[in-house]
């Protein structure tokens, strides 16, 4: 520096030159007696002063600032603002001022009373288009953290050590202006302002003051209520913000609403709950085990069974329970752990109950995962079998006795029919000579001879065909009649027996036969298809007395066949139906019309053993319809 430097600032201001040199706002101390101890380069290129700074050092700045007060827009103001804030000795900032030109400039001063090697006054004079250029940026990107900040969806709040708000965001408080009114205030001012139960401002200063304590990030829950009562879960944070030294500087507070969370978590405890309730009142035992076979967990049926509570069956091994087939239960386990198979298809088990009485169980097996373990864990599902075998070895006991029964039974049937078949073909012989006498000698013999013997004849015939049906029906149910398929044409069947039965029957009505269809020969038992064919036609011509004559339809289709035989007799009612397949059974409705109940017993049996089915339609007074239906 070219100008000679005064006293001891000399070394100092020697050091600050180059700093203040770069500063890019315009600089200028003077000591009280005005002179001019520095001056930036920066301030001769603000006032267009065409000399260099070093130029100015030593000079008088009154008498300076008169020199170039006429820059200004207000001459006199300038210098009077200068002499003013000498007296006033205190510091002035961002006091704007006016060039000539009307563009501003802004003014800062700061006195120097007591420094030990500064005295003076410090004026700084800041470019007011490049101020405003960076306090535009920095007031925009203010507001762009602050918009982003209060539209986060959390609760953001800064506190100093005292608990009090330094800032928040709007999604802490509901209004604006309580945020705003907020700020230097603390939960309890909040509180009572807002009507809320000191509670909440008390339990926040404690978690407070445990992370001031602490030094580290404190997290609770939190409850609110909104105004018409429904709750609001807060997760609440407060983290410290410390300085170098390791002391507190600020604490920063974080909330989220976590109320959806917490419903669904009150769901899915609600669903758990539901699940232990259904584990624990399913008659089924459940019982959890791990790896190596101990139990996890076991539900109260267990504890029933074997009288153990399920905390002292805890770590137990299962197997000690089981007391048969324990090689094929423990090998089912580990290779279910493995492969997720059974390696025995047979999972039957026995365990003794708390009075020592032996259960028979089937049980089946589910891998069971325990939320946050890795351990491969195996539910085991036991099925008291028990009174199920008892009833099944009950009904196996019963159906030999039944068997048994059918087998006396039959035998008393063929017995009885075996033994009143020699005399009754004793009577039916005697009764033809007799015949065959009066026939010769019957200028002898009394009128009425030949009516007796023909009604004995008559009688004997039904009753030798009553001992067959006997015998018969004890087949049927032995199950002794064998099938003997083969292939043939039932059109032709049915023309055959319509020719030689009813073509005419009795009371001179003949059958009506038709075909729907293409034929074709079918493979069945022909004489059980013949057989079946005979009884229900007897049976449409023997009900429909006096009525137009039944009818007989065959049917072809691509899948199946159908014999459908229609009458318009007396009918069957719908109570008698229910029976109608049952042995010695008939209509209540049939009076004097003979016949044993049996014929429809012979009809299903043979139509089943052909793989048909038979389906019968009746209505009382109107008629019947039978139909038995094939597959081709």
């Amino acid at each position: 520096m070219a100008t000679t430097l005064h006293n001891k600032n000399d070394r100092r201001i020697l050091e600050l030159n180059y700093l203040l040199n770069n500063i890019s706002d315009a600089i200028l101390f003077e000591s009280f007696n005005n002179e001019i101890l520095f001056v930036n380069q920066n301030f001769c290129n603000l006032f267009k002063i065409p000399l260099s700074s070093e130029t100015l050092i030593g000079t008088n700045c009154a008498e300076a600032a008169k020199q170039f007060a006429h820059l200004f827009k207000y001459p006199t103001q300038f210098i009077d603002g200068i002499f003013h804030t000498y007296e006033q000795k205190k510091s002035v900032l961002n006091e704007e001022l006016l060039f000539a030109d009307g563009s501003p400039i802004y003014r800062d001063y700061k006195p120097m009373l007591n420094h030990p090697d500064f005295s003076g006054h410090l004026w700084i004079y800041k470019n007011a288009v490049k101020l405003k250029s960076k306090l535009g940026k920095v007031e925009v990107q203010q507001i762009f953290y602050k918009n982003l900040l209060n539209n986060l969806p959390a609760d953001i709040a800064i506190f100093d050590i005292e608990h009090r708000y330094i800032f928040l965001n709007i999604m802490d408080i509901s209004t604006i202006d309580t945020s705003h009114w907020l700020i230097g205030k603390d939960d309890f001012d909040y509180c009572r302002k807002t009507n809320k139960p000191l509670e909440l401002a008390i339990n926040r200063r404690a978690f407070f003051t445990e992370a001031i304590s602490k030094k580290e990030i404190v997290e609770f829950e939190e409850i609110n209520y909104t105004n018409d009562g429904k709750k609001v879960y807060n997760l609440r944070k407060y983290y410290p913000i410390q300085k170098p030294d390791g002391s507190i500087e600020t604490v920063i507070g974080y909330g989220i609403n976590i109320t959806k969370l917490k419903e669904r978590e009150e769901i899915v405890v609600e669903r758990e709950r539901a699940l232990r309730d259904l584990l624990e009142f399913m008659n089924q035992l459940m019982v959890v085990i791990n790896e190596a076979g101990n139990i996890q967990y076991s539900n109260s049926q267990w504890s029933l069974l074997i009288g153990i509570s399920p905390e002292d069956c805890l770590d137990k091994k299962l197997i000690s329970y089981i007391k048969t087939n324990k090689t094929p239960f423990t090998e089912n386990i580990n290779t279910y752990i493995k492969k997720c198979k059974y390696k025995y298809a047979n999972s039957r088990v026995c365990i003794n109950d708390k009075n020592g009485k032996k259960h028979t169980f089937i049980y089946y097996l589910s891998n069971f995962i325990v939320p946050g373990s890795l351990d491969n864990n195996l539910a085991v599902f036991f099925s008291d079998i028990t009174l199920q075998l008892m009833a099944e070895n009950e009904l196996k006991k019963i159906a030999r006795q039944e068997r048994k029964l059918n087998e006396l039974k039959s035998n008393f049937v063929g017995l009885v029919s075996h033994e009143l078949r020699t005399p009754l073909s004793v009577i039916m012989s005697n009764a033809e000579l007799i015949e065959m006498k009066s026939a010769i000698l019957k200028d002898g013999q009394p009128p009425s001879t030949l009516v007796n013997t023909n009604r004995i004849i008559e009688q004997v015939t039904k009753m030798t065909q009553l001992m067959n049906d006997f015998l018969f029906l004890g087949k049927i149910e032995m199950d002794k009649i064998p099938l003997n398929p083969e292939l043939f044409d039932v059109v032709n069947l049915v023309n055959e027996l319509k020719v030689g039965l009813y073509a005419p029957w009795k009371d001179e009505r003949i059958l009506e036969v038709s075909v729907k269809g293409i034929p074709q020969y079918i493979i069945a038992d022909q004489s059980m298809i013949r057989n079946s064919l005979i009884n229900i036609i007897n049976n449409a011509f023997k009900y429909s007395p006096g009525k137009k004559a039944p009818k007989l339809r065959l049917r072809f289709t691509d899948k199946i066949w159908q014999v459908i035989i229609v009458d318009y007799g007396i009918g069957i009612s719908n109570e008698d139906q229910k029976y109608i397949y049952e042995p010695f059974v008939r209509g209540h409705n049939v009076d004097e019309i003979e016949g044993t109940g049996l014929g429809l017993v012979v009809v299903k049996f043979f139509i089943k053993k052909n793989k048909g089915k038979i389906y019968l339609k009746s209505y009382e007074g109107k008629g019947t319809a039978v139909i038995l239906q094939f597959l081709r």
